[in-house]
């Protein structure tokens, strides 16, 4: 099926890529014509369970009193949510809870909606959901608790006691990140659109594997919703039908230029500052010029790397690959990348022993 189709696809539910179901519409507005004394949120959130604990591909997952639950320490936080540490019948889990525990119609919407895309989730590469609290104010997701985020991995490596990730580790986690981008796209029907692909949205567990999470924006109807610096130009521009798979497809390679780089896209600046390059100018990050690679040996897939994300970047969608292109094109690096070695060629130089790249490539790779 071609991108467009699929544009047409999304762009019938005006933005809301979950696709949402015209018996869960139907129970929603149910939910919210609801009379009595205004809190009618507890028994609606409860209904969730059984209207959605069932047959075919409805969303399955397990109610949780909230009484069984041992919250710890906020370990993160963003959208609407706070991250806790805590316990779930003697296992260490994560606990997404609420900023707000006062649940109006549109919380509870939100709430519901991340919770019916969770719920319909299995795979090795997106956290494990649990179950959830479904009765308010205590509403929380009980998921799988990581040891940190990408982001913490790549940029912070002091504060995950780790050191700093070399090329074939940066790859193997974005490999991860496609894979379970390719699962959403391909293998979920109706197709998941993510909307905010990023590093701070990919945990990494205690083994090392890269685990996507946050699917707070997957029924959002705000076509400009995201972050921006990862934000394909056509959501920059509020573009109508501009929410597609290959939205997250250019999320996508902006995650792998910043895992290669070890650098903040478009660190510093200003929502205006992104739109205006990115649309107007067309530019992107370029490639660092005095960064350690992974040795000649793996200069070619290092640089193969790169071109990819810059594929991944192209400015018009059609132009960007599929995400079973680009496991496959990732796969086949990784698979020339020495194991665990550091330092010893820049990128100018990784470029030019990779095929006689220089300072015209450079500005070529920032201009896709």
């Amino acid at each position: 099926m071609s991108d467009d189709e699929y544009a047409d696809d999304f762009e019938e539910y005006d933005g809301d890529n979950s696709k949402v179901s015209e018996h869960e519409h139907k129970q929603r507005d149910d939910d919210d014509g609801d009379g009595g004394d205004g809190d009618g949120c507890g028994s609606a959130l409860a209904d969730v369970t059984s209207s959605y604990g069932g047959d075919g591909g409805a969303p399955r997952f397990e109610a949780i009193d909230f009484r069984d639950v041992t919250m710890g320490k906020q370990v993160g936080g963003g959208g609407v949510g706070i991250v806790y540490e805590g316990y779930f019948q003697g296992r260490a889990v994560a606990l997404k809870t609420l900023f707000d525990p006062r649940v109006d119609d549109a919380l509870k919407r939100e709430y519901t909606d991340e919770l019916h895309v969770m719920a319909r989730l299995r795979h090795p590469n997106v956290v494990r959901f649990d179950g959830a609290c479904v009765e308010p104010p205590n509403l929380c997701f009980v998921m799988e608790l990581c040891e940190h985020s990408l982001y913490q991995r790549l940029h912070q490596p002091a504060q995950c006691g780790t050191e700093e990730v070399d090329e074939r580790t940066a790859a193997e986690l974005l490999l991860g990140t496609a894979q379970a981008m390719l699962y959403l796209h391909d293998e979920v029907r109706p197709a998941i659109v993510h909307r905010d692909l990023k590093s701070h949205n990919v945990l990494v567990d205690g083994a090392g594997v890269a685990k996507l999470c946050d699917f707070g924006l997957v029924g959002s109807k705000v076509v400009s919703a995201g972050t921006p610096a990862y934000m394909a130009p056509e959501l920059l521009e509020g573009t109508r039908g501009a929410v597609s798979r290959k939205a997250d497809v250019y999320a996508f390679g902006i995650m792998l230029w910043e895992a290669l780089s070890r650098e903040v896209p478009w660190d510093g600046c200003e929502l205006e500052d992104i739109r205006r390059n990115v649309c107007e100018l067309e530019a992107r990050p370029g490639v660092p010029r005095a960064r350690a690679s992974s040795g000649r040996a793996g200069a070619a897939a290092v640089a193969d790397l790169y071109a990819l994300a810059a594929r991944c970047w192209a400015p018009r969608s059609a132009e960007r690959p599929e995400f079973r292109e680009v496991v496959a094109e990732m796969r086949a690096a990784i698979a020339e990348l020495p194991a665990a070695s550091r330092g010893g060629l820049d990128s100018i130089e990784l470029l030019d022993a990779a095929g006689g790249f220089g300072d015209d490539a450079l500005a070529s790779l920032m201009r896709k």
